[in-house]
């Protein structure tokens, strides 16, 4: 909810999530406000849906000594 009342004020929003049931969420922020929405998750237990919407995608995967204890 509060992605929804702060997108228009915002340039960029993180997601820090790979689930797909935040697609209808970026979509609506993508088409309604302008704002872009960039994800970041490990991209193997991340939905290819919703990384094919957004912005930019950070594979948290790439660097999983940093990530992961």
């Amino acid at each position: 909810m509060d992605a929804v009342k702060m997108a228009r004020n915002l340039d960029v929003i993180i997601l820090v999530s790979g689930d797909g049931d935040y697609l209808p969420l970026v979509e609506y922020i993508q088409s309604t406000t302008g704002c872009r929405v960039e994800g970041m998750a490990f991209k193997e237990s991340a939905s290819s849906k919703l990384i094919e919407h957004l912005d930019d995608f950070t594979n948290l995967s790439d660097d999983k000594k940093l990530f992961l204890i």
